[in-house]
């Protein structure tokens, strides 16, 4: 099953990696032939994908919050308590990353909402990266709904389709 985390650490746009993901659940798109049961190896590489995916989501869903984004972005006592210094140094990257890449602020507006001078502009400019990303959810969400149809009529060619695309998103991020 792929695991997106070390995707999002290696500093790739978070953009870049949710249209691999798009990607890969567009795949799945294959014809679907009528069958009766899925193996019990398709079934756990199918609960993985799926566990995998709703983790994504719920992730991608976490960082349309953009009050909570820019006090972990500003290293706040809430997000320093959750977890180690470590892991909040890490969620501070991320945190800023994706007011920077998804959002589209500049550093010097980024540095702004941390001071909690936020002007009309960042404003607006976190509200189009708000529904820009709500889009990309929307669509995600779309797509893992077909795939799980996809499953249910045809479970060994949806995982085989899993796989291929697995391994193309593997050996993209390998740089093959």
């Amino acid at each position: 099953m792929i695991n997106l985390a070390p995707a999002r650490r290696s500093g790739l746009p978070s953009s870049l990696v949710l249209n691999i993901c798009v990607a890969l659940g567009a795949v799945v798109f294959a014809s679907c032939t009528p069958r009766s049961r899925p193996s019990k190896a398709e079934q756990a590489y199918f609960d993985a994908y799926s566990n995998e995916t709703r983790t994504t989501i719920a992730w991608w869903r976490q960082q349309l919050d953009t009050a909570q984004l820019i006090r972990t972005a500003r290293g706040g006592i809430d997000s320093a308590q959750s977890a180690g210094a470590r892991d909040a140094a890490a969620n501070r990257d991320q945190a800023l990353r994706t007011l920077r890449e998804e959002y589209g602020l500049t550093d010097e507006e980024v540095q702004s909402a941390i001071n909690g001078q936020i002007n009309r502009k960042i404003e607006q400019e976190l509200s189009r990266g708000r529904k820009r990303l709500e889009v990309r959810i929307d669509r995600l969400e779309k797509i893992f709904a077909q795939t799980c149809r996809d499953f249910e009529k045809n479970p060994r060619g949806t995982v085989d389709e899993l796989k291929r695309a697995e391994n193309n998103v593997e050996n993209y991020l390998k740089g093959e």
